[in-house]
């Protein structure tokens, strides 16, 4: 559902309604067993590795998962494995802006931040937003046109809008997460692909 358009009014009617959305969605994703989460992402993963998408010379972004997100474990090793340079969100500041870092082992170039996420420590080196070809992308929910929501930080919104027109984006969830609509501002980038357990669109 794009707003094109809103007054204060409208705004906060959107922001109300997205938060009771995270609300809802976060309070099942809380619960959920440590063996649906494992069992879902590999599922999640299989998932994306039947798409035969290429990327094994490219320049993949992914996120370290966090309460009960989608676990990128696979996906670390995979791309790794194949040889893709594999790059990790480091938080820049308190006021939405993150930057992409390279990461060679996820064992020993991450530090955990005041959030409690693990993001690569400062020595890693920084990426070019511009030569992203990949990004997997977190969300608390997605719709069937692609949008998303996310935690209201503004992270992910801001540095959307930094990669190349033809860079993939990747959201990873499940699928109750996956909502017929979700109100969209025309700043908001949508996803190319999201893939959860069940199904990829």
């Amino acid at each position: 559902m794009m707003i094109e358009s809103s007054n204060d009014t409208t705004d906060n009617i959107i922001i109300r309604y997205k938060q009771n959305i995270r609300q809802r969605i976060l309070s099942i994703r809380k619960i959920l067993s440590n063996e649906f989460v494992e069992e879902a992402s590999h599922c999640i993963f299989d998932n994306f590795v039947k798409m035969n998408l290429n990327f094994r010379c490219g320049i993949v972004m992914l996120y370290m998962n966090i309460n009960n997100e989608v676990s990128t474990e696979e996906f670390a090793d995979f791309f790794l494995t194949q040889g893709a340079t594999l790059c990790l969100p480091r938080i820049c500041d308190d006021k939405g802006n993150m930057e992409a870092r390279r990461v060679e082992s996820i064992d020993k170039d991450l530090e955990q931040n005041a959030l409690k996420i693990k993001e690569p420590n400062i020595k890693t080196q920084i990426v070019d937003p511009q030569q992203i070809d990949i990004i997997f992308v977190p969300g608390v929910a997605f719709d069937t046109s692609k949008n998303r929501i996310g935690h209201g930080k503004g992270y992910y919104d801001r540095f959307l809008a930094k990669l190349r027109p033809d860079c993939f984006k990747i959201g990873l969830a499940y699928d109750f997460q996956i909502l017929e609509s979700i109100p969209a501002g025309i700043h908001d980038v949508p996803m190319d692909f999201i893939i959860t357990e069940k199904r990829v669109f």
